[in-house]
């Protein structure tokens, strides 16, 4: 009798673990590694590209530093990594390892544009979106929803987004703001979340230092002026320490950069010019992935040809799609399998 109670314990143990690995009765691949990056659309246990992910044990870094769940807001645009378990990710439930925000730049507000709803900050122009879905999220502003109400030229910002008061003989005064979400190179960067981190600044004040930063792709290097360009900001590091100035420096090169406030120059032609040991170092464009991680990239679609596109920096095999209707500045959300340093799409969703 007892060999008999053991038997059917064995028996129904084995039918559960049959029972677990079903999907579409051809079984299933082993738990791996998920990369995702997208916008955070839920804060708390947060949801990145439609997936619910518990990041309760994560290690979360936000610009290099660390920090807590309660500092996941919507808006930012994250990189998760976790677990890919084939046989429950139908439940778009899964546990994060890592969740890692890099804001794309911080600096001060050049001027507003009304007109077409942008911000030039930096030199870059940021495109704003008023209207789900989609909408670009405002933190930190008093008129958070109607940032461009009351804004009849262009001119600098103010806390509350309206016109900043005539100062006579007085320096102007910036918003220093943080800026999240994608390159498009055709109609400008899109900006999915904007956080005022600093308002009234006096940017000629050599006393109260206030960092600033963007990542960029270089444009019209100068070696033997020590100068390159981001956009239309230009960046001088002549004055640099020798032992941190970048040797490396191509057009074309997706960079970091790091300085201070007190040596930026506002205008229609920005400058940001170093004299201390800043940084100016090469940065990741596309997704950090290893070869076989399941992988979900959202962005817009730039360099289509044929059924091959980048998004995010991350370049995309799309040989087993139709792009029909899609073309360059397209806002995708792709997700596949990491091979050969591309993502083979196994899914493709036009946001």
């Amino acid at each position: 009798m007892r060999n008999n109670i053991m038997f059917f314990i064995a028996l129904f143990a084995i039918s559960i673990f049959t029972l677990a690995g079903c999907g579409g009765g051809g079984g299933s691949a082993p738990a791996g590694t998920t990369v995702n990056r997208g916008v955070v659309t839920a804060e708390g246990n947060i949801v990145v590209n439609g997936v619910f992910y518990n990041i309760s044990s994560a290690n979360i870094v936000i610009d290099g530093l660390a920090a807590t769940k309660n500092d996941l807001k919507v808006g930012m645009v994250v990189t998760v990594k976790g677990i890919f378990d084939n046989r429950t990710s139908h439940a778009i439930r899964r546990t994060a390892s890592r969740v890692e925000l890099v804001s794309n730049f911080q600096g001060p507000v050049d001027c507003v544009n009304p007109l077409d709803n942008s911000l030039t900050i930096m030199g870059q122009q940021v495109l704003v979106k008023t209207t789900p879905p989609n909408q670009t999220v405002f933190a930190n502003f008093s008129s958070l929803r109607t940032i461009f109400a009351n804004i009849s030229t262009v001119s600098k910002l103010n806390r509350e987004g309206h016109l900043s008061p005539d100062f006579g003989s007085q320096p102007p005064l910036y918003s220093i703001v943080k800026v999240s979400g994608f390159y498009n190179d055709i109609n400008g960067f899109q900006a999915t979340r904007i956080e005022l981190v600093e308002p009234g600044v006096d940017l000629t004040d050599p006393t109260t230092p206030h960092p600033v930063w963007i990542k960029g792709t270089v444009t019209d290097v100068d070696v033997p002026g020590k100068a390159f360009a981001i956009g239309n900001l230009t960046v001088d590091y002549s004055g640099m320490i020798p032992a941190y100035q970048p040797n490396f420096l191509v057009s074309g090169l997706f960079v970091n950069v790091q300085g201070l406030s007190t040596e930026f120059e506002t205008g229609n032609a920005p400058s940001l010019t170093f004299v201390d040991p800043h940084l100016i170092q090469r940065a990741n464009e596309g997704v950090a992935a290893q070869e076989g991680d399941h992988v979900t990239v959202m962005g817009y679609v730039s360099g289509l040809s044929g059924t091959s596109f980048t998004i995010g920096g991350t370049r995309v095999d799309a040989s087993s799609f139709s792009l029909s209707g899609i073309t360059n500045a397209v806002l995708l959300q792709v997700e596949g399998t990491f091979s050969g340093g591309v993502l083979v799409a196994s899914k493709i969703t036009r946001l």
